[in-house]
């Protein structure tokens, strides 16, 4: 954090990766808005700003706080489409790129796989609207975190009771027949106890 001091007050300056991103973002479309106005659509002079403000894969991910791996890793899956530079081989990274960039981390951020966005990508593509297919997604991976937490919650009932149940137990040395006999008295006493409730069930 910088601060600078105006009179009497310190203004304090913090630039984040997401204020960053709105601000280069917003001057990008300024200027190719401007070019495109007094140029007449420039093709030229529009590719020089966009080959300008090209990001290598270090500048791309430090402006999204991510790892480079990250980068790399949708660059080889096809998700990202860089350029190469011709002068040294460099994969440079396009507003375009960045565009997509922020679309994939906030569906990851939502619970949406990669086949998911794949999909999402694909229909927006040929024309279509995605939202109808992005709601029926959205439903799907929820029914699913709904019983993920639900086994979860199942998981932690038996570990607290199994914590409980163990601190009133002693130890105990293995045998020919025991490795320890915490694990095993537990399972035999909840295999038991379900065996049990089964049958009420039943009857």
């Amino acid at each position: 954090m910088e601060s600078k001091e105006s009179g009497n007050r310190v203004i304090d300056l913090c630039v984040t990766p997401r204020l960053y991103n709105q601000v280069y973002e917003h001057l990008y479309y300024s200027l190719l808005s401007t070019v495109r106005r007094y140029t007449r659509g420039s093709v030229w002079l529009t590719g020089l700003i966009e080959t300008m403000v090209m990001k290598t894969v270090t500048e791309i991910a430090r402006s999204f706080n991510v790892t480079t791996e990250t980068i790399r890793h949708y660059t080889k899956l096809g998700l990202l489409s860089p350029d190469k530079d011709e002068a040294n081989g460099y994969r440079r990274y396009g507003q375009k790129d960045e565009t997509l960039l922020r679309f994939l981390l906030s569906a990851k951020k939502l619970g949406f796989t990669l086949k998911d966005i794949r999909e999402i990508l694909g229909m927006a593509a040929s024309g279509d609207t995605p939202c109808p297919l992005v709601r029926q997604l959205i439903d799907e991976r929820l029914a699913v975190v709904r019983q993920e937490m639900k086994d979860a919650h199942a998981l932690l009932s038996r570990m607290e009771a199994a914590s409980e149940r163990w601190r009133q137990l002693p130890d105990q040395l293995p045998s020919g027949e025991s490795i320890c006999h915490l694990i095993e008295a537990w399972d035999d006493n909840q295999i038991f106890s379900e065996g049990t409730s089964n049958k009420a069930v039943e009857q």
